[in-house]
């Protein structure tokens, strides 16, 4: 059950600029015992600008190799010692109040509004059990891995409802997709629309659109196309192996789809608010799956890229529904979780 200072942070920390306030909310929210992933919830979300009217996105707002270390170094009430000076609500209370101008009972108004399920994080000064605590020595020098053996699953359904499945798990009804079945001639329907006409279409785009293909015409910058063909030294992967590397990379993956022949694909959570965000956060996961090992097809990267459709046929070859919801389930989510394999 959070407390009434969860509510008063979680209303207080929108309103603060990562640019201006990052020190002061930072030692805060370490003060208080709060988790890391809130300082990178806090700064990934803010859509603030700066001195120059810019907006910023995350590697041109802040080096997040040094912030996290910064946030790490900071110690809480409960570890402090005498001499330490450590901030604490009183600190983001006074920087909201220097932000907005707003009065203790403009602040009481939007705390009362907030539902307790709205509150995604509760301070460690209440401890609450099971919450996760991150240590980091270093930052961005991840170790290489050798995944796990893992068999591939096996969803034993029909084609159609493997198609309505597939589409109702990543779309929302009123989106606009682009289906093709050769990459050069096809068409922009709706979600439901496509769902009525059933299965049997091989590829489609992985970003809902204006109707239209290509990147210029996305709409929703949602996902992002991961694929597994050869090794780095140009072997090619089993389908076991490939399954395998995409659940030891813990990305938010949506759906894996077997592509009727000899690669899985993968739709990563993106989520992200443009095409300048979108960029970013691919060319920080590309980054990620590098340095741990993982040899991805470098040509899926934008967001307008093919994909194969589940319960498509390929040839006689049904391009099946392998799974949904593996790894992280954000990538706000993935940001904490990638932690694991660093050095």
């Amino acid at each position: 059950m959070p407390t009434s200072r969860d509510k008063k942070v979680m209303v207080i920390l929108p309103y603060l600029s990562p640019f201006k306030y990052f020190e002061e909310v930072s030692q805060a929210l370490k003060g208080l015992d709060y988790p890391v992933e809130c300082m990178l919830e806090w700064m990934h979300d803010s859509d603030f600008t700066d001195d120059n009217n810019q907006t910023y996105v995350e590697r041109a707002r802040y080096d997040e190799r040094e912030k996290i270390a910064r946030f790490v170094s900071f110690e809480t009430m409960d570890t402090a010692n005498e001499d330490d000076h450590v901030r604490g609500y009183s600190t983001l209370y006074n920087a909201y109040k220097e932000a907005t101008g707003n009065t203790d009972n403009d602040l009481h108004k939007l705390i009362d509004e907030l539902e307790d399920e709205d509150v995604e994080y509760e301070s460690g000064l209440a401890p609450r059990k099971g919450r996760l605590h991150i240590t980091v020595k270093k930052y961005y020098n991840y170790r290489e891995i050798v995944p796990d053996k893992l068999e591939l699953p096996e969803l034993h359904i029909p084609a159609d409802l493997m198609f309505q499945t597939y589409l109702t798990h990543l779309f929302k009804s009123e989106d606009i997709l682009y289906f093709s079945n050769d990459c050069f001639s096809g068409i922009g329907i709706s979600r439901d629309l496509a769902l009525s006409k059933g299965s049997g279409i091989q590829f489609m785009n992985v970003n809902p659109c204006n109707g239209a293909n290509g990147t210029v015409n996305v709409t929703e910058f949602k996902y992002m196309l991961v694929e597994i063909d050869e090794d780095l030294e140009g072997n090619p992967v089993s389908l076991e192996d490939q399954y395998s590397w995409l659940i030891a990379s813990k990305l938010p993956i949506k759906t894996i789809t077997f592509s009727g022949s000899k690669s899985l694909h993968a739709l990563v959570l993106i989520e992200a608010e443009n095409l300048v965000e979108y960029r970013d956060r691919v060319g920080e996961l590309r980054d990620y799956l590098k340095k741990i090992g993982m040899p991805i097809d470098i040509r899926t990267i934008d967001p307008s890229r093919y994909t194969r459709v589940a319960g498509g046929d390929r040839k006689g070859n049904i391009q099946s529904l392998v799974a949904v919801n593996k790894g992280s389930k954000s990538y706000e989510q993935w940001l904490v979780n990638r932690l694991y394999y660093l050095n």
